[in-house]
């Protein structure tokens, strides 16, 4: 069993951090609402396996008569932000994995100290995209020079609930 534990008084409304200690499971065709600090954003479960799951956001649409009247209609949303989470035994949380190329960190670390703030601009050819569009350098995979780190973010879900809610005090 998948028990998620957020420590309780942190940070955020007090709501979200009881439900987000949970033991619930993802089942296709059911709903997930991703906890944020105060606000819950409604998600519906596409694909599920063994510690694995892909979440879809949900349209929602206003009904509610004024200002703090939290009244929501739900739909599926075939062209919703996708996730896919991943069960940390570890942390015993679900977390989103991203993986992204960097110069490793010792030789970014040796290379700052040679060249200073501009020592990307010193690195071989070839480390460097050269269709470098971006507000942020893209690396290709070198061998020596580059290295796919992999991010684990944590994320906060509850399945088997459909809800929004965006806290009016903010």
């Amino acid at each position: 069993m998948k028990i998620q534990r957020r420590k309780i008084g942190v940070a955020g409304s007090l709501q979200n951090q009881m439900m987000g200690n949970n033991a619930t499971e993802p089942k296709v065709g059911e709903h997930a609402t991703i906890l944020m600090y105060s606000d819950r954003y409604p998600y519906e479960v596409i694909a599920a396996s063994d510690g694995k799951c892909t979440i879809r956001a949900m349209e929602t649409n206003f009904i509610g008569q004024c200002y703090g009247d939290e009244r929501y209609d739900y739909r599926s949303n075939p062209n919703g932000e996708v996730l896919e989470l991943e069960w940390m035994p570890k942390t015993n949380r679900w977390c989103t994995v991203s993986t992204k190329v960097e110069v490793i960190r010792s030789k970014a670390k040796a290379m700052y100290k040679e060249h200073g703030w501009g020592w990307s601009d010193h690195l071989p050819d070839g480390v460097v995209r050269p269709d470098d569009s971006t507000p942020f350098r893209q690396y290709n995979l070198v061998k020596g020079w580059t290295k796919e780190y992999r991010y684990i973010n944590p994320v906060s879900v509850i399945f088997g609930v459909c809800e929004k809610y965006v806290d009016p005090h903010f």
